[in-house]
């Protein structure tokens, strides 16, 4: 039901995933897909989910096939997105259309792999003869595919067996499918529920606050006492400092750092991060795949406006402090296999940015 004054918000509602151990396997309604743009393709594991109204992909598949547009903000869970235009086609190539998604900086359904129901069919009489098109080399699910899209979740074949828990295996426009658990009954004992995300999507418009700020006005609102029963003295600085400098500038909120004192005089680290910057260079020479997720993470920060490129001749009129960054290489991964770390803990004469204002490990010290 629709909140007051919300009416023309678009929601979008993921799949709740319940928790297993390893031993415990239980199968959303996944599918391999091509994804296609600018000339490359992609194999990537889709899950066709009936409880969703948008259609969500991982940021890293956009990246890797160059794709890109204007970014636009979510909410509540609040982060940047880029609404996109993708061919998906089915393994087989028999179907083919365009879809209208929205990128998601994490994974859309969180540490859910696909199951690879070739290897356990043989436990059901009524699935050993099904050709199940194999998942992506990667297992992690990339595309959410929401009911907007409900041909893509329309089936001609359904096949079940006498066991009312027993897998339920489709044959749709994307190939077989099957839901349920590979590893019989026993498969559904001591779960919890434990993923469930909902995204309200206003696009354009980004006029309300985010989730953390919005949780410390409703506490006030609701007339408990913040200082007294919540807050260490340290949350309290550090709320306060927020609370004063937010602002709201061109759709986005900016506010300064917490500092624990007055604003620092930090020293002048530009030599130390020169020489951070030149020997991450040298380590990404040697991995040319590795520069290349790199570079393209660095220009989606620079087209989302998180950075702005200096020229050549201002980088050492710049006060202040010089933040160094480098990767963190995830091999298993098959699409963007590196990430950025800034590092806030570098020293440079004794001195990080890290313990000088209240980073959110510390504010409770």
């Amino acid at each position: 039901m629709p909140m007051e004054g919300e009416s023309s918000i678009q929601r979008a509602h993921t799949a709740t995933l319940p928790e297993h151990s390893s031993s415990e396997l239980v199968s959303l309604r996944t599918v391999p897909v091509w994804i296609k743009g600018y000339g490359k393709k992609v194999k990537v594991n889709a899950v066709l989910d009936d409880a969703s109204t948008g259609t969500f992909l991982n940021e890293e598949i956009a990246i890797a096939l160059g794709l890109q547009s204007a970014y636009e903000r979510v909410r509540v869970e609040s982060f940047d997105t880029m609404p996109l235009e993708i061919t998906l086609e089915s393994v087989d190539g028999q179907t083919s259309m365009t879809l209208n998604v929205y990128t998601c900086p994490r994974n859309v359904t969180g540490s859910y792999q696909a199951v690879n129901w070739n290897l356990y069919k043989d436990q059901w009489s009524y699935l050993s003869s099904i050709k199940f098109p194999e998942p992506a080399k990667d297992p992690i699910v990339d595309i959410l595919i929401g009911v907007e899209y409900s041909f893509l979740h329309s089936s001609t074949v359904d096949l079940s067996g006498q066991d009312p828990k027993g897998p339920v295996a489709r044959l749709g426009p994307l190939g077989w499918t099957c839901i349920g658990s590979p590893n019989g009954s026993k498969g559904f004992c001591h779960k919890r529920a434990s993923f469930l995300s909902t995204f309200f999507m206003r696009p354009n418009v980004f006029d309300q606050i985010n989730t953390s700020l919005k949780k410390f006005w409703d506490v006030e609102n609701s007339g408990v006492n913040v200082d007294k029963q919540i807050l260490t003295p340290n949350e309290k600085k550090a709320l306060g400092q927020v609370q004063n400098s937010l602002k709201l500038v061109v759709g986005r909120y900016e506010l300064e750092v917490p500092w624990k004192n007055e604003r620092p005089v930090l020293p002048d680290n530009y030599t130390m991060a020169l020489k951070r910057l030149e020997n991450t260079e040298l380590k990404l020479l040697k991995r040319p795949e590795m520069a290349q997720d790199y570079q393209a993470t660095i220009m989606s920060y620079l087209q989302q406006g998180y950075i702005r490129k200096l020229p050549d001749n201002k980088v050492k009129q710049v006060p202040g402090w010089l933040l160094p960054h480098f990767p963190v290489f995830r091999p298993e991964r098959q699409t963007t296999k590196t990430r950025i770390v800034f590092d806030a803990s570098a020293k440079h004469r004794g001195v990080s940015l890290k313990r000088q204002n209240f980073a959110r490990t510390e504010a409770s010290e």
